[in-house]
């Protein structure tokens, strides 16, 4: 039957020659490769580069006896240790006391040596199998919980992944001032792109733009698929300009792969629209997402295909407290004049005659 301690490696000092190769014919026989170490520095340096699963060393070759030895192996990974100690009572006791696995006479029967040797040989070759399996089961473990935070469709992060981060970024804007930009995209009419041309190329397009998304992010950005056709972006260090300019060039990247979309006319390729929303400091995240939705749905009423952020609301804000009256078409809106009025360029958004509906 193979030994359960079969495999391993011992390094024996021992400086009979007699005892030394009967000891290695007895290990030989369980499966045990066995070396012989010159004296106790080569044994140290084999030990160290952690060449050796097993030790047999005669205590009068090491200085400062057992507990060198097992303190030495103890500095780098579980191994095997049994003591040669000189025929006295308290001589056993006294090696296993300063650290050794067992401890025989020197002079012992070389079967009784190798029968001792394989008993910690088998207590090591547990140790390390039970390593294993834990080190197999924790690996494990961190990938299904990995999986629990991803979505499979798209590889990126899901609804439980967001509940998870949106509360560290919120501390991380109280505790440092960071500014982060909250970002919401909806494929732009993707219920007509199911029904068009089937669920199977929907699913392609979802898996397609998630990884538009991981390629186009930079490493400290955070993606996560909000639902459906929705997806989530953090931002962090991201003011309105840079989210913009994030955000355009993915829009670019996924425009210029052209997917077909009989049913997003005037295009006639797959858009997007985004709403975002920039905060820092102390303003927190409550109704973050919220706010980015805000700013979505006017994307959308706008017409598609475009990025729509808070900052333009602010911009809304600023004008009517300098008291400069503002037309609203739908939920966008447009100063009266463009003279001498700072966001005055979205003026040109509107297409259609303005009415006066007040503030």
């Amino acid at each position: 039957m193979e030994s359960v301690a079969g495999g391993l490696l011992a390094v024996i000092l021992v400086t009979d020659p007699a005892t030394r190769r009967a000891i290695t014919d007895e290990l030989a026989l369980q499966g045990v490769t066995v070396e012989a170490a010159s004296d106790a520095d080569e044994l140290r340096a084999r030990v160290a580069a952690e060449q050796v699963d097993l030790v047999v060393a005669e205590e009068q070759q090491l200085p400062l006896g057992a507990a060198e030895l097992r303190s030495l192996a103890r500095d780098h990974r579980r191994i095997g240790v049994l003591v040669l100690t000189e025929p006295e009572p308290s001589s056993l006791a006294n090696a296993i006391t300063a650290g050794a696995d067992d401890a025989a006479f020197v002079g012992s029967p070389p079967e009784i040596i190798a029968a001792r040797l394989m008993t910690v040989g088998r207590s090591i070759a547990l140790h390390r199998n039970l390593e294993r399996e834990r080190a197999v089961a924790e690996e494990e473990a961190a990938r299904l919980t990995e999986e629990a935070r991803l979505d499979p469709m798209t590889g990126l992060g899901n609804r439980r992944a967001l509940d998870e981060a949106i509360p560290m970024v919120g501390g991380r804007m109280a505790r440092y001032g960071e500014t982060w930009a909250l970002a919401l995209i909806d494929l732009d009419r993707f219920k007509d792109y199911n029904d068009i041309l089937g669920h199977a190329a929907g699913d392609e397009l979802l898996r397609r733009f998630g990884l538009i998304l991981r390629d186009g992010l930079r490493v400290s950005d955070l993606a996560f698929r909000y639902g459906g056709d929705e997806f989530l972006l953090l931002l962090p260090l991201s003011h309105a300009r840079s989210a913009r300019d994030a955000l355009s060039r993915i829009r670019r990247t996924f425009s210029s792969e052209a997917h077909l979309h009989p049913g997003n006319a005037p295009w006639t390729y797959a858009t997007f629209s985004v709403g975002f929303a920039v905060r820092s400091g102390r303003q927190g995240t409550e109704s973050w997402a919220e706010e980015a939705d805000r700013a979505l749905y006017r994307a959308k009423d706008e017409g598609r295909n475009r990025i729509v952020g808070n900052d333009t609301f602010a911009d809304r804000r600023r004008l009517v407290a300098r008291g400069i009256p503002v037309f609203e078409r739908g939920r966008g809106w447009t100063p009266k004049t463009p003279v001498g009025v700072g966001p005055g360029r979205l003026l040109l958004r509107s297409r259609i005659p303005r009415r006066r509906t007040g503030l």
